[in-house]
């Protein structure tokens, strides 16, 4: 069933990446180091792979689908401050503003929010360029602990549909995910309506959080 739900998710998404002009990736950070990332920074033409992503639609989206929004699990392997997370999304209609979120994990899926980043203007270049936000202070992670990174519609560009891209340093290995349903105002009959669903696929969404060492 979580797979049938997830390549009904995937549908207009994959029909909907086209090619588009390139944008080179922001800087690498520096003086930070890596907590953990998938995006191919070695190559900087192909940091993620710009042909289908997973879809994240606003409320009041154009296409007339569900409210969907996408996170992306890991595991700190120590105690950490992240200060930066890039996240690799395509804008494809409507108002290009969403909510960076970095999450705990409740039971499997995103629980209490740690930080929001309320993003604006989105790009619509295909390759390569990355959403990036940052915290100047720096937000605790734990050793052993699961987060979430997690990316979905706001108050702003409820009329939204986005794309978040997966990776191409691994596109075997199953990455954690998680997707939130709502059909409350429009689209066909969440499984699982207003609620995280857990599951595990590949290629794993990409992204990369980073921190001072």
């Amino acid at each position: 069933m979580k797979r049938l739900a997830l390549a009904a998710l995937m549908l207009s998404a994959v029909t909907a990446a086209t090619a588009g002009d390139y944008s080179p990736p922001p800087p690498p950070p520096q003086k930070l180091i890596t907590i953990t990332s998938n995006l191919n920074t070695a190559n900087p033409k192909a940091v993620y792979f710009p042909e289908a992503g997973r879809g994240i639609h606003g409320p009041q989206n154009f296409q007339g689908t569900n409210e969907v929004a996408w996170a992306a699990a890991f595991v700190s392997g120590a105690n950490h401050l992240v200060t930066r997370i890039d996240v690799p999304i395509l804008y494809f209609i409507g108002t290009p503003r969403i909510d960076v979120l970095l999450q705990l994990d409740k039971d499997g899926v995103p629980g209490p929010v740690l930080k929001t980043w309320h993003v604006k203007n989105v790009t619509n270049t295909h390759c390569c360029g990355l959403v990036s936000v940052t915290d100047a202070e720096g937000i605790p992670l734990h050793m052993g602990a699961t987060y979430w990174v997690v990316v979905k519609s706001n108050a702003q560009g409820q009329d939204t549909s986005m794309l978040w891209m997966p990776n191409t340093v691994d596109v075997v290995t199953e990455g954690a995910v998680a997707f939130y349903c709502s059909s409350d105002v429009a689209g066909p009959a969440c499984t699982q309506n207003d609620k995280w669903t857990s599951l595990t696929h590949a290629p794993a969404l990409a992204f990369g959080v980073f921190g001072p060492d």
